[in-house]
């Protein structure tokens, strides 16, 4: 390659959306792109042993659904958010994750 020629920077990032961690990545990936980096999302499915209708939380699975969002609260930066409490569902993305070029989906 020649030495004029610059190769293409782009940050390629995985994540699902119904993730608190990968909520929290998106907060610092926007302050990424406003610095002018170029940012590609692949979307993947995080849960893909849910049912279609999704997770609804009890008392088995509320307890590490809390803890995950604390986990992701103990990581913001001043000026980020989260959500205050868990979701009531977790979401089945696998039809999000479909409708992307069959190169993103990773399960």
């Amino acid at each position: 390659m020649p030495a004029s020629v610059e190769p293409s920077r782009t940050l390629v990032l995985y994540g699902d959306f119904s993730c608190p961690m990968c909520y929290l990545a998106s907060q610092r990936v926007d302050a990424l792109t406003n610095a002018g980096v170029a940012v590609q999302w692949r979307a993947v499915e995080h849960r893909p042993d849910l049912a279609v209708g999704g997770l609804r939380h009890d008392v088995n699975t509320l307890p590490a659904a809390e803890r995950a969002l604390g986990n992701a609260r103990a990581l913001l930066r001043p000026g980020g958010q989260l959500p205050a409490a868990v979701r009531a569902l977790v979401p089945k993305t696998e039809a999000a994750v479909s409708r992307m070029p069959r190169r993103a989906v990773r399960k």
